[in-house]
């Protein structure tokens, strides 16, 4: 399930989740099929009661090269008033525009693909699919150390290998068409302690899975930006980490502008 940017619809707000057309909330008769759907939600409805508003599919309406079948893990942000759905991370950074946003028909176009930088590439080991986890925050120039504008999100490479298949990574890109990817992090260290492969639902050793970032004013507000990693642990314990902007830009990542 992702929350779409609260910039981006105005008036309303939104939701965007992975289904199989198999729940009570979504639409017959789509069998087993995967895919992204989105949903309107009106405020006063109760959370544990089903939206009744339609799920309409967001779809490619202009595909005129080969991508991969990536039905799960987009990334919404939006830009200029327009809502954008980061569709592919590598080989080729594919965002989609939504070009009909009504609760009868939902689809999108081909925005910008560009060529994922080679770090970011190299990361992608063979066997393994890189996919987004985490919603872009905007950072404005006048917080940052880079003094420049860029998006950070966070994706998660997916290995085959293991169990713990799970390595997440900020990376940044540019507000700007064609929203090329210009930096990216080492690997995130997440916090498993208290499990094991006892208590992991089977898996041979404990994992965590990236899902939430937030960025916001530290508490001691002379720290500037703050930034907080929402995670699981083996799908039964909810987890965050906190670090300073500053020190992420610094330490971890890598600007290639």
């Amino acid at each position: 399930m992702t929350s779409l940017n609260r910039e981006a619809v105005t008036s309303s707000s939104y939701l965007g989740f992975f289904g199989t057309g198999t729940h009570i909330c979504e639409p017959t008769g789509d069998g087993l099929i995967g895919r992204m759907y989105v949903t309107k939600l009106y405020s006063g409805i109760p959370i544990n009661k089903c939206i009744t508003s339609p799920l309409v599919p967001v779809y490619q309406d202009t595909m005129n090269f080969t991508i991969n079948s990536i039905v799960k893990n987009w990334l919404a942000f939006s830009y200029q008033d327009d809502l954008y759905f980061i569709h592919q991370i590598s080989p080729e950074f594919i965002v989609l525009r939504v070009t009909t946003m009504t609760e009868t028909n939902w689809s999108t176009s081909i925005a910008s693909v560009s060529k994922t930088p080679p770090k970011v590439q190299l990361l992608n080991v063979s066997d393994s699919i890189i996919h987004g986890s985490a919603n872009p925050v905007l950072i404005k120039a006048s917080k940052s150390s880079w003094k420049r504008d860029y998006y950070l999100s966070i994706f998660h490479i997916l290995s085959n290998d293991s169990d713990s298949n799970y390595a997440s990574y900020f990376f940044s890109f540019s507000p700007l068409l064609p929203f090329r990817i210009d930096g990216v992090s080492t690997r995130i260290e997440l916090n498993l302690q208290g499990y094991s492969s006892m208590n992991c639902g089977g898996k041979a050793s404990p994992f965590g899975f990236v899902s939430g970032l937030e960025v916001f004013v530290c508490r001691n507000e002379s720290l500037g930006l703050c930034v907080d990693v929402g995670y699981g642990v083996c799908d039964m314990t909810s987890r965050k980490i906190t670090t300073r902007l500053l020190d992420l830009e610094k330490h971890m990542m890598t600007s290639f502008n």
